[in-house]
């Protein structure tokens, strides 16, 4: 797995340490920031998890496959459904970690009006 996957998965857990500690629950503008922070990097730390005991189960189904034992079938089936499953992974991985748009987050108003659509 890629270190800046590896990096995000330790923030992550900081962060949960941090809606732990003390100090940050009695200060409402930093349980707030960190809260958010939170939020935002849960559904990729999730996935980064995922992609993890992916790759595990990947390495030990590899190791299983090359052995010459009754297991080798089931083990080549496992690998034709793993490897699909880890480039999906990898994929949303990409997706959820390409940097947001700092407007993405504030509020916008809409109105929207009938009108009249005139041929002259």
């Amino acid at each position: 797995m890629l270190k800046k996957y590896l990096d995000l998965q330790t923030k992550f857990q900081q962060l949960e340490a941090d809606l732990q500690s003390p100090a940050v629950v009695n200060d409402s503008q930093k349980l707030k920031t960190i809260s958010q922070e939170y939020t935002d990097l849960k559904p990729l730390a999730e996935k980064i998890a995922e992609l993890s005991a992916v790759e595990k189960s990947l390495a030990e189904t590899t190791l299983l496959a090359k052995a010459d034992s009754e297991m080798r079938e089931i083990a080549e089936a496992e690998l034709f459904e793993l490897e699909p499953k880890k480039l999906a992974l990898e994929k949303a991985i990409a997706d959820l970690s390409r940097p947001q748009d700092p407007l993405d987050k504030k509020n916008v108003i809409m109105e929207i009006r009938a009108g009249v659509f005139t041929k002259i």
